[in-house]
């Protein structure tokens, strides 16, 4: 039931006109497919398909008025991207699509590297895909940062070399985090906390 972990956009306080999902651990590149279509699937289900936690609004509710021009407010893919296990998608309903372009979309692996080479996998390492709201510049990164408790400075590595290196269209001579006006940065950052269960809850 993918309602349990992805709010369907119309089920909250407002409906959502923009959704971007990273995952990690996705498996062979066909499961990137598959989960693409399924979340489309599910973005625009009827209400009558979805789970029966969806909340009852009345007709006079925007999120009604939202669900009932049909066609004119169903979720489009307008960018996706897929570096190794990972995949990261972004969903526009389509009144706003033409007010939504796409600058760039890019990857940058961090993981083992092959022999004297120094060339990197993408078993570990970010993606991105930046878009231009109206006027204004947004960034979204998947990552998948080094496991195991005592690799904090890897993954302190693997972040930088990706806010210095992931380029999500034209280079401008800035770093990521310079480039936009937003960032939203998500993921498998892997940082654990040391404790066990009980302790963790009663901090």
């Amino acid at each position: 039931d993918m309602e349990v972990w992805l709010a369907h956009p119309d089920a909250d306080s407002a409906p959502y006109d923009m959704v971007v999902v990273g995952m990690q651990e996705l498996g062979a590149s066909s499961n990137r497919d598959a989960w693409g279509a399924a979340l489309l699937e599910h973005l625009n289900a009827p209400a009558s398909k979805r789970s029966g936690r969806s909340k009852t609004f009345g007709s006079g509710d925007r999120r009604d008025s939202v669900r009932a021009t049909g066609e004119s407010a169903l979720f489009h893919l307008v960018a996706k991207v897929g570096l190794w296990e990972m995949g990261l998608w972004l969903f526009v309903r389509s009144p706003h699509i033409p007010h939504v372009t796409v600058l760039g979309t890019g990857t940058e692996a961090t993981g083992l590297k092959l022999g004297k080479t120094g060339k990197q996998l993408g078993n570990k390492g970010g993606l991105g895909i930046a878009v231009r709201w109206r006027d204004v510049s947004m960034a979204f990164v998947g990552c998948h940062l080094a496991a195991r408790p005592e690799r904090i400075p890897q993954r302190e590595r693997d972040y930088r070399q990706i806010v210095s290196r992931l380029r999500l269209g034209p280079y401008t001579g800035l770093d990521l985090l310079h480039e936009h006006e937003h960032v939203f940065w998500f993921g498998d950052l892997n940082y654990r906390i040391g404790h066990d269960f009980d302790d963790t809850c009663e901090m």
